[in-house]
């Protein structure tokens, strides 16, 4: 079939451009339809939807496979779509899927691939969007968007050129929309946006009041120009793939006379602790310098060792603290030493596991301990736990077994926190629909716990349930907290599924506004039962009406204290009661909610409901400090340390980092967010005020030691993807109609400062760039 249609649009194809005349190519603006002045004029423009995975594959929506899943083949679409296209000159369509349409372009002839060129250049094919895909707007991290805008738009450029090259922003799918995702837009020189999805009260208030066109002010930080207008329709290196349950094959038998050898994608040097999988024995760390580095091994939380698909030859962690600037090496190496800490474990047993070449018995639930080395207690009736670092003092509760109090930057405050249970039967994939008149309902049973007091890295392991434990964590010279939770399976019954969350209740006077991230940059004010423009009327969902999407980090203060909570993936949060922060983590349900999944969320592995392990970190602070230290932390959390493994022998990889070009003349809060490969001579270069207006200032800083380390000959300033020169760029102005300001003609956002364009020959001043406070800046490096 598909050969007969491929063949039925080639002979199409050839008769066109045998009778074609040579016309004009208008593409753009300039290819619409004319209107009639005085009439409402629609145009009615059919368009592509196709998910670049959905529930089927990428290759099955593509191909048309599985129809019993979903009727859908993509190729078929394009195929008809280029077909009726060149049977009638009015006709037009939206492509907005770049993926599939290259996968689609890569099998045609010459002769149609001349023909939707054609079209393109004629206007009547046009691109929309641009993107690899329809990205999703909650759950993502803003380089990814990035990342994905550049590479579709890369594709358009370098396969039809200008005229394929979008104005509008395409997001009719999403599950809501950011105002990151408006401000990227802009930054790619879009003139707008549409989208469809929201919440229909809000639409609704739209429709009454003619306001479905809006003008979105898409930064507090940018200058005038971040507005659209939106409508709403080669040595051998290992890397370890289960370190996520603290497991390494590279490591599982010894790591003895092992390099680890660690990348650090940011741009200045950064101190970080790395932990190494080891069976319990003893170590000695040094640098590619020789020197010793102090490290301590830590035993993995019982709950771990207890999973059943984990293998348990090593039930340490190897733990040191490492300091990268672009690229470096920590060498492992057993040693002989008479001191020995072991694992501290109560009686009763469940479950064996090796340790040692000895069995091991592992618990259900842990012994509580008190008398490991240099715990600090309180009180005469020991009611307290004291664990601390030099610059974090956490108390835990004796009584409750529950985190009490943190101390750290000079301020103490009351915490508790919990794990608590959402007892749900509405909800499904799409939607969070708690029970009516059933609360939140917390873990109250005693939490068992241990205390592990090392001299870099005090840990306490508490366990709260038979399938909800946790360890909490403060490492030395290290100023956030650290909660490593561990839920699953979790159970069900007939009639109730179960919603996991973690809840750090304080004694902070919030008054029901917290703060949110938009797409882990910018924070956004949220407040509680509360919309901007409209009333949300949360009567019959007052939790999911209140969370938001977390990618990053979610807070709360004060006048006098701060909160802030930073999550290693995205996570929906909230906060319903004053100085109250919630986390959702792990879900398991029980139907479909009727939105097209066609299965309840019930996801297993290994025959059973998922587990799952990740990390919470808090940051403690007076409200007048700056929150300059959250926005490191994001970055850490986000682009941790890539770790490598490999034997001894192995080439050492210091050569290879004398090859990387020297960020040194970075000021500080400068980051560096992408720096790759372009095309063939041509090198990708991103640079980021990641401080905000008022964590940061204005910084300049020279980019010539860059362009020098990549052997650049020229240097081009281009829109955020990459793709069009910033001197081209320009954008249509929009003005609010209560401004009162009616130009006669089209006016045009341009770029607010000249762009940087050089040449080696030039002055290393001519390479000076000049960061606005969440300014990023995009060039094209072309290199000999």
């Amino acid at each position: 079939m598909k050969y007969l249609s491929g063949f039925v649009l080639f002979v199409a194809a050839a008769l066109l451009l045998h009778n074609a005349r040579q016309s004009e190519a208008a593409c753009g603006y300039e290819s619409c339809p004319k209107t009639k002045s005085n009439m409402i004029n629609i145009h009615m423009v059919p368009h592509s939807h196709d998910d670049v995975g959905w529930l089927k594959t990428v290759d099955q929506y593509y191909y048309g496979h599985k129809s019993n899943i979903q009727h859908a083949g993509v190729q078929y679409i394009i195929d008809t779509v280029v077909s009726e296209l060149i049977k009638d000159p009015k006709r037009r369509f939206i492509q907005v899927e770049t993926s599939f349409f290259a996968k689609w372009w890569q099998e045609q002839p010459e002769t149609v691939k001349q023909v939707v060129k054609k079209l393109v250049n004629e206007g009547r094919f046009e691109f929309t969007g641009g993107a690899w895909s329809m990205n999703d707007e909650a759950a993502v991290n803003y380089q990814s968007v990035i990342d994905q805008f550049s590479l579709g738009l890369k594709w358009l450029d370098e396969t039809f050129g200008a005229c394929a090259r979008p104005r509008i922003g395409w997001q009719i799918d999403p599950f809501g929309h950011s105002r990151e995702q408006a401000s990227i837009f802009a930054q790619m020189g879009y003139d707008g946006e549409f989208f469809a999805r929201m919440d229909h009260r809000d639409k609704n208030n739209r429709l009454d009041n003619l306001a479905m066109e809006m003008i979105w002010d898409a930064s507090d930080n940018a200058r005038d120009a971040l507005r659209v207008l939106t409508n709403l329709p080669e040595g051998e290196f290992e890397s370890c793939l289960q370190l996520n349950i603290s497991e390494c094959a590279f490591t599982q038998d010894s790591a003895d006379n092992v390099v680890v050898t660690l990348f650090n994608p940011l741009a200045h040097t950064s101190s970080q602790y790395v932990r190494v999988p080891v069976k319990e024995e003893n170590y000695q760390v040094t640098d590619e310098k020789g020197r010793l580095v102090a490290s301590e091994v830590v035993p993995v939380a019982w709950q771990v060792l207890a999973l059943e698909y984990r293998q348990n030859t090593t039930q340490h962690e190897l733990v040191f603290k490492a300091s990268v600037n672009k690229i470096a090496s920590y060498y492992i190496k057993k040693v002989d030493k008479v001191e020995s800490k072991e694992i501290v474990l109560p009686k009763a047993a469940k479950k064996s596991v090796k340790q040692n070449e000895k069995n091991l018995e592992v618990p259900q639930r842990f012994k509580k301990v008190h008398s490991m080395q240099n715990v600090e207690t309180h009180a005469d009736d020991d009611s307290e736990t004291v664990v601390q670092t030099s610059e974090i003092k956490l108390v835990i509760d004796n009584n409750t077994g529950r985190l009490k109090t943190v101390e750290m930057n000079g301020v103490s405050e009351a915490i508790d926190q919990n794990f608590a249970i959402y007892e749900t039967y509405e909800s499904g994939a799409y939607v969070f629909r708690q029970k009516e008149d059933v609360d939140l309902k917390f873990l109250e049973d005693k939490v068992e716990f241990t205390v592990y007091d090392g001299a870099l890295v005090k840990e306490v392991h508490q366990q709260f349930s038979e399938w909800i434990s946790q360890v909490i964590r403060i490492y030395e010279g290290v100023n956030r907290v650290e909660f490593e939770w561990l839920v699953g399976p979790i159970p069900t019954d007939e009639d109730t599924a179960r919603e996991i969350v973690t809840v750090f209740d304080s004694e902070i006077s919030s008054n029901g506004v917290f703060y949110t991230d938009s797409n882990g940059r910018e924070m956004i004010k949220r407040v509680k039962d509360k919309r901007e423009d409209f009333n949300p009327d949360l009567g019959r969902q007052p939790i999911s009406g209140n969370y938001y999407p977390i990618v990053s980090r979610i807070a709360l203060e004060d006048s006098n204290k701060r909160i802030a909570l930073l999550n290693d993936r995205a996570q929906g949060g909230t906060s319903m009661q004053n100085g109250q922060l919630e986390l959702m983590l792990h879900r398991r349900l029980i139907r479909d909610d009727g939105y097209g999944v066609g299965e309840a969320l019930n996801e297993q592995k290994y025959e059973k409901p998922l587990i799952a392990r990740g990390k919470v970190y808090l940051i403690l602070n007076s409200v007048k400090e700056s929150t300059k230290v959250e926005r490191v932390a994001e970055k850490e959390i986000h682009l941790p340390f890539s770790v490598f493994f490999s034997k001894g022998s192995s080439q050492s990889s210091s050569a290879v980092a004398k090859t990387l070009p020297s960020f040194d003349d970075f000021p500080q809060s400068v980051h560096l967010l992408t720096l790759e490969p372009f095309t063939d001579d041509e090198i990708l270069l991103r640079v980021e005020n990641f401080l905000d207006h008022i964590e940061g200032n204005v910084v300049s800083f020279n980019i010539r030691p860059i362009f020098d380390g990549v052997g650049g000959v020229a240097i081009r300033e281009t829109t955020l993807d990459g793709n069009l020169p910033l001197s081209e760029m320009k954008r249509f102005k929009f003005h609010h109609d209560a401004s009162g300001h009616s130009p006669a003609e089209v006016e045009y956002f341009t770029t607010a400062h000249k762009p940087l364009a050089a040449v080696e020959s030039q002055e290393a001043s001519d390479f000076s760039v000049t960061l606005h406070p969440m300014q990023i800046r995009t060039f094209i490096i072309k290199k000999k």
